[in-house]
């Protein structure tokens, strides 16, 4: 199995772009393996299901987008790159309770830090497609800001008190990004049941809510090799693979 210390990341970093998503997408056929485009400013940031992705400048926090070419599953891509967010994470702000939320987001407590958005590219219709996860990690947004945003988030600042180099942290996230897919392509089961671990939604009750908007309150059971939830309702299996998750606080519904 290849190493992780074999494999290079190079980081193109520019002061603005629109998206680093857009980027990577418009630029695939050119860019290659592993390369981690980021971006100190993103005038047109986007987060899943079509939403944007607030991304002032000043060095406040990271956004960047990790191109695998070896990976043509968005949901693996989702893997290997909130693993190694929630490991830049875990490593400077240890005493924080930070996890992985089903699908994509990591979260420290009931505040949202960091979301991730995984879309497949190629050059042509014919050609291969590649992964490619995008990445917007709060780091030096302060409380204030943080509260003017719709949904409850963190930062590493907020975590911690202290502010930090986006340089390094860009740099310490691209080694873990590195580590964790190179990891996966030689035992991506080991890697699956790890990033498994780290959901706080698995053996939990939660509330759905798909694209429709319908709720239903339900036991997380197991999630399964495509990444979909296993859920229980009424004594019933099912299966959930898009819409919104959030952990119910009263579990007792369930008799757990």
């Amino acid at each position: 199995m290849q190493e992780a210390s074999d494999f290079s990341v190079k980081i193109l970093d520019f002061e603005v772009l629109d998206s680093t998503n857009t980027y990577a997408k418009d630029h695939i056929g050119s860019l290659e393996d592993g390369v981690l485009v980021s971006a100190k400013t993103q005038t047109a940031g986007r987060g899943r299901n079509g939403r944007s992705w607030v991304s002032p400048g000043n060095e406040e926090n990271l956004y960047c987008s990790f191109v695998m070419k070896r990976i043509t599953d968005p949901f693996r891509a989702t893997v290997v790159s909130s693993l190694a967010v929630l490991s830049l994470l875990k490593e400077h702000a240890p005493q924080a309770d930070l996890f992985i939320k089903w699908p994509n987001d990591v979260f420290a407590g009931g505040e949202k830090i960091c979301g991730t958005l995984c879309e497949c590219a190629a050059v042509t219709e014919h050609s291969p497609l590649s992964v490619i996860a995008g990445m917007g990690i709060n780091v030096n947004t302060s409380r204030e800001e943080l509260d003017k945003i719709p949904q409850k988030a963190a930062s590493l600042r907020s975590l911690t008190g202290r502010s930090f180099e986006r340089k390094k942290l860009l740099g310490k996230l691209a080694e873990n990004l590195a580590r964790y897919y190179i990891n996966y392509i030689g035992d991506p089961e080991k890697v699956f049941l790890r990033w498994k671990e780290q959901n706080r939604v698995l053996g939990k009750c939660v509330e759905l809510e798909e694209s429709s908007g319908k709720k239903r309150t339900v036991l997380v059971k197991d999630i399964v090799q495509d990444g979909r939830l296993l859920c229980v309702e009424g004594g019933k299996e099912f299966l959930f693979s898009s819409g919104d998750v959030r952990l119910v606080k009263n579990p007792g519904l369930f008799g757990k």
